[in-house]
């Protein structure tokens, strides 16, 4: 008796979900226990299976959330579909489609859906999935609210992906404010090391400008005069001044400025610094 009753049982199980699902034109091809999940494949008109698994046999919840979500996006004459599942857990729905083709305004989506579209439902249907577009992974995410809305919203992404990043990814400009908090770290740290290049270079530079100088300002006898650092950097800036400046100009202002410099001095300075050869004045 309570075999008769537990086949009774199954069997009415299996009607009510059989007759729900053909309200929707649909039908259970097969019913198989895989692990903890229960794999059922059901067929649609068009003879495409689709794979639904679940924690437990299908209840009317899960039939009528089933037949909602094949006539809201399984019916669509764009949208040629390869493979598709849908995931219960918890009495939420997440969907998964991989289409052949997916063609709109003579736009083949599926060439840039490499994994697909995915749907999740809870109260509402969301869209929430990558597109890889022009070298960028663009994500697509918010409510559905209707076929046409959604296509639009493709579109977008598709003819223009990196504004469509710029507006709707927010990790994508978290990502960028982080690489340019970066390379501005880097480039700062680069000018510093080149500032301290620059800095060592021009002091390595005066101390040869400063060795020649007093190398060619030699006595008669071979001793080394002695000058001050002053009179070198008033002479130069004399020079830069005016750059037309003899040596005589020179010699004359540093005496009206009370620095004393020999002719000597003045001429290695216009020749180690100008490069300027003065003529017998």
């Amino acid at each position: 008796m309570k075999k008769i009753y537990l086949i009774v049982l199954t069997l009415s199980i299996f009607y009510i979900n059989g007759q729900s699902l053909s309200d929707y034109n649909l039908l259970i091809k097969n019913q198989e226990q895989k692990g903890l999940n229960l794999e059922t494949i059901i067929s649609t008109p068009l003879n495409q299976d689709i794979t639904i698994i679940s924690n437990d046999k299908l209840n009317a919840e899960n039939i009528e959330l089933i037949g909602k979500t094949y006539t809201t996006f399984f019916t669509w004459d764009e949208l040629n579909i390869k493979e598709s599942k849908l995931i219960f857990n918890n009495n939420k729905l997440s969907v998964i489609i991989i289409p052949n083709s997916f063609n709109y305004n003579g736009v083949d989506f599926s060439d840039f859906l490499p994994s697909g579209f995915q749907i999740y439902y809870d109260t509402f249907y969301e869209y929430d999935f990558r597109m890889f577009k022009d070298s960028l992974f663009l994500r697509l995410k918010g409510q559905f609210y209707s076929k046409e809305e959604f296509l639009d919203e493709l579109i977008k992404a598709v003819d223009d992906p990196l504004l469509y990043v710029q507006i709707h990814d927010p990790s994508y400009l978290v990502r960028q404010i982080d690489e340019l908090k970066a390379i501005n770290s880097q480039q700062n740290n680069e000018l510093k090391e080149t500032k301290e290049l620059l800095q060592n270079l021009i002091e390595e530079h005066n101390k040869l400008l400063n060795a020649v100088v007093t190398l060619d300002n030699r006595s008669i006898f071979g001793a080394l005069e002695p000058y001050s650092k002053e009179s070198i950097e008033k002479i130069i800036d004399i020079k830069i001044k005016k750059p037309t400046a003899t040596v005589k100009d020179v010699i004359t202002e540093l005496k009206n400025s009370g620095i004393k410099a020999s002719n000597k001095l003045v001429e290695s300075i216009f020749i180690v610094y100008f490069t300027e050869f003065p003529q017998n004045e």
